[in-house]
């Protein structure tokens, strides 16, 4: 049995085209209702490395992170961001966040810390033309820290 696997490029302003990388990215589904302190209680701590390395092993797993927000994109059924993670004199280690609402609240420069479950992996393609790949997030909630 063969099993073919298309890629649809998505144009994004400010990233370029975005695409699936090696693995589902399930639909975007109702998610149980819980405060942003609730889905803290039952996420994981996963380092970053850990997470771009052993991905497959953290399918489905519920994480939280603190980032900046590099990007938004609001699209007719959703909002999608991409966040830097790691702050070391600046900010890097970037995660892709989805989000079944159209309106967020919140902008570029914003630093938030954040719940949700891992998709895998994305790949897009830079304004440079070079193919990135970072994580995959269905983000459940969110609280805003600052705003730049």
């Amino acid at each position: 049995m063969r099993v073919f696997l298309i890629l649809v490029p998505l144009v994004l302003s400010g990233c370029g085209a975005l695409r699936g990388a090696d693995l589902y990215h399930p639909p975007l589904t109702p998610i149980a209702e819980r405060t942003y302190d609730e889905w803290l209680e039952v996420s994981e701590d996963i380092s970053y490395d850990n997470l771009m390395g052993y991905w497959d092993t953290h399918l489905d797993s519920v994480v939280s992170y603190r980032g900046q927000i590099l990007e938004v994109y609001a699209t007719n059924d959703d909002t999608r961001f991409r966040v830097a993670v790691t702050y070391d004199e600046a900010w890097q280690d970037e995660i892709f966040l989805r989000l079944k609402e159209t309106k967020a609240g919140v902008s570029k420069g914003d630093v938030i810390s954040f719940v949700g479950r891992v998709n895998g992996l994305v790949t897009y393609l830079s304004v440079r033309g070079q193919e990135l790949t970072i994580p995959d997030i269905t983000l459940y909630s969110f609280q805003v820290e600052s705003i730049e």
